[in-house]
């Protein structure tokens, strides 16, 4: 993505007001360089939410 388009694009839309002057545009730009987010936490939550999940449906279909 040229980032000097979505300037120009973001300019665009200042002049009539569709958005404010100097709206930060620089999120819909791809940036290969930016790390990922951590998602460790989320994958453990997820495990021990479905565990107990599975021990409950386990227990349920004993009784």
């Amino acid at each position: 993505m040229n980032p000097e388009r979505w300037r120009s694009i973001g300019e665009a839309y200042a002049m009539p007001g569709m958005i404010r002057v100097g709206f930060d545009l620089s999120q819909f730009l791809y940036d290969p360089v930016k790390t990922p987010k951590d998602l460790t936490m989320l994958y453990q939550v997820l495990i021990v939410v479905m565990t107990l999940l599975v021990v409950a449906s386990a227990i349920a279909v004993h009784n």
